[in-house]
């Protein structure tokens, strides 16, 4: 049983430093968050931070992180035909992680998740862009990715400012207007493409 307490009790402490930590990126940058008032706002001592974290950075990579092992294999999704339904997935991680999402959508740090989001299914897209589809033009497939990425970005960031849509009604939205750009979404990483 010792385990097991110890165990909760662990996850309890992780739990209060990953919510001291995002109710202080709510009123101001990382960068000027110290660990004595994450600990203070968590009601943990500094040893006990050290014992989990290297520092506010690596707190926030880790909480980033969890969001994006629940993110990274929606991309895998080998299912092209069911874009609608990749993307209600895709909405409800975010709405599962409501309150770590409006951080990690303001997070501009060159290593932030969504950065290494992006890249990583930039990299896959084109290279199987350049691969499978004939007279690939790599200049115009950069701007519809960048276009479709901006895109989805403001809107749900604009959803988790405003919330006056339900996960379902945000999903067809971006899926309607991804389709009626004249855009085919895939959500295959390791197989994507855009077509016009």
């Amino acid at each position: 049983m010792v385990g097991v307490v110890n165990n909760r009790r662990t996850q309890y402490t992780v739990n209060a430093l990953k919510n001291a930590l995002m109710a202080l990126l709510e009123k101001k940058p990382l960068d000027k968050i110290t660990v004595t008032e994450i600990c203070h706002l968590a009601d943990v001592n500094r040893g006990t931070f050290y014992l989990h974290y290297d520092s506010p950075v690596d707190l926030l990579d880790q909480i980033e992180g969890e969001i994006l092992d629940e993110i990274l294999p929606l991309l895998a999704t080998k299912d092209h035909d069911h874009f609608a339904d990749w993307m209600i997935s895709l909405v409800n991680v975010v709405d599962k992680h409501r309150d770590a999402m409006r951080v990690v959508i303001q997070d501009n740090r060159e290593e932030s998740a969504l950065t290494r989001l992006f890249s990583k299914a930039h990299e896959h897209m084109l290279a199987d862009c350049e691969t499978n589809t004939p007279g690939f033009n790599r200049k115009k497939m950069e701007y519809q990715f960048t276009y479709c990425c901006t895109g989805t970005i403001g809107l749900i960031k604009k959803w988790l400012e405003d919330d006056d849509l339900s996960a379902k009604e945000l999903s067809n939205l971006l899926t309607e207007l991804m389709t009626s750009s004249g855009i085919k979404a895939t959500p295959n990483v390791s197989n994507s493409r855009l077509d016009v």
